[in-house]
């Protein structure tokens, strides 16, 4: 068959083969070569009539038009009536056993050296998230909306009507924010005119305390209005324990404090506390779990000294900690638990959550673990048997960071990361070490095997957490033990 040069908004027969992460499938045309194009919201192994609409970054991308012979062993039927616009879940046409063999095939695939342990799964699918941003628009016919901004469409807001993601409480609020906001007679915000009011509305709730936190970004948070709908939604929800309001614009926001209308900004899940506008993992359910499991890798290695990087509100660390009360006694005039975070806030929020759990020997330290330099620190305790927990955000660590690690060598570390490919970028360098003209030191001086072209770590533990189930969204907990004394 002679082969084409490929055309946008052609159509074309196509055939899917696996699925990468971020959810698009691989498929190929015999029309066009070997020209692999993505497509999402497909299964494996299917026939379609298809066109390409975009290239980016040297990748094809290409929308179904007519489904030729579908996968009736992954494929199952939506229940949102918003899956093909909105963009939130990924995954809700694939069954729920499969989309957690492909979530398992993809990091497999992206760790090949490694075999998979089992998978930390979520105990709820549906109506798990303790988090919702929903953002206010206007229809066609200049109707508030709210809702969220659909795929490559930022200026536009699909009026969400039902969501399986939210639990029912958050849901309602939502609706009533909606009813509210749209009877103040108050517009939208357009963020290029800077014209009208409302901007977004965040939720969080306390999935074990059944109450919530709501924040408004507005165009003017001082304005009664924030404080009329606040009155409102107290009277008909009272399991709303706080309401915060902060400037939609940038500079402003920056300028000046986001201002407490009422009640208090902490959250409590279990034995932590948190605050309305920080990090927390987004399945609640699914948390207990994992702890559960990182506590037990801790415990396993009868650590001497426990740290935790990016330590958020200290709650890997301290859930690990309170089961190494016995073991872990001061270490040389320091705490025998070290955390850090950059976040001044989650600083303090990390030492009243060890303060909750009794932990005494907890010590958080302010410091951007990125720029480097906290490493002179913990060299200290180099010959101690250590533990090293780390759960950066998505961009992973940078050289700088490795740097550090490697100069006091842990004795296990305990990666948990939500985006896996970055986490496999940085394992590879913590295994085969940093080039000493990456990181100005020989590596000698960092008491490391790369002078002997050995391996630093080894790969002991790696497992799939399924805390994003119908959406592509992978995290992994990896282990790594080190391979030699230092």
């Amino acid at each position: 068959m002679t082969k084409q040069k490929i055309e946008f908004n052609q159509e074309y027969k196509f055939k899917t083969s696996k699925f990468i992460y971020g959810g698009a499938c691989l498929a190929h045309s015999d029309e066009l070569d070997k020209t692999t194009i993505l497509f999402e919201k497909v299964a494996e192994n299917e026939e379609f009539i298809g066109e390409i609409y975009r290239k980016k970054k040297g990748v094809y991308w290409g929308k179904v038009k007519e489904l030729i012979r579908e996968n009736a062993e992954q494929r199952t039927q939506p229940k949102c009536k918003h899956y093909h616009e909105c963009g939130g879940c990924s995954f809700q046409h694939i069954k729920e056993s499969e989309e957690i063999k492909i979530k398992e095939k993809i990091l497999q695939e992206i760790f090949p050296e490694v075999e998979l342990g089992e998978s930390i799964l979520s105990p709820n699918r549906e109506k798990y998230r303790n988090k919702c941003e929903f953002t206010f628009g206007h229809d066609k016919d200049g109707v508030l909306v709210l809702g969220l901004h659909p795929p490559e469409r930022y200026f536009e807001v699909l009026d969400i009507q039902e969501c399986y993601l939210l639990p029912d409480l958050m849901w309602q609020i939502l609706q009533e924010v909606k009813k509210l906001a749209s009877e103040s007679g108050l517009k939208a915000l357009n963020d290029l005119t800077q014209e009208g009011f409302w901007s977004t509305v965040t939720i969080r709730q306390s999935i074990s305390e059944n109450q919530c936190f709501v924040f408004f970004r507005v165009k003017n948070p001082l304005d009664s209005t924030i404080h009329q709908i606040t009155k409102n939604l107290i009277e008909k929800f009272p399991e709303i324990i706080g309401v915060g309001a902060g400037y939609a614009d940038k500079k402003l926001a920056n300028e000046h404090k986001n201002i407490l209308v009422y009640g208090k900004e902490y959250l409590e899940e279990g034995d932590f506390q948190y605050h309305g506008e920080s990090f927390f993992q987004i399945n609640s359910y699914i948390l207990p779990i994992v702890l559960k499991q990182i506590a037990e890798l801790v415990e396993e290695l009868e650590p001497e000294i426990l740290f935790d990087l990016f330590c958020g509100m200290g709650i890997l660390g301290i859930y690990a900690g309170k089961h190494l009360q016995n073991i872990i006694p001061p270490v040389k005039g320091a705490r025998g638990f070290i955390a850090a975070e950059a976040d001044e806030l989650g600083c303090i929020l990390a030492r009243k959550n060890a303060e909750i759990n009794n932990l005494n020997n907890y010590e958080c330290k302010h410091m951007n673990l990125y720029k480097g330099g906290w490493g002179n620190e913990f060299i200290q305790y180099k010959n101690q048997q250590s533990c090293l927990i780390i759960d950066p955000p998505r961009a992973g660590l940078t050289k700088k960071t490795i740097k550090q690690i490697l100069k006091f060598m842990p004795s296990r570390i305990i990666y948990m990361s939500c985006n896996p490919t970055t986490q496999k970028r940085d394992i590879d360098l913590l295994i085969d070490g940093l080039e000493e003209s990456d990181i100005n030191l020989s590596a000698t001086s960092l008491g490391t095997a790369q002078a002997r072209g050995d391996k630093n770590y080894k790969i002991s533990n790696l497992q799939m957490i399924d805390m994003f189930p119908q959406t592509f969204h992978i995290e992994s907990l990896s282990v790594l033990d080190r391979l030699f004394a230092v």
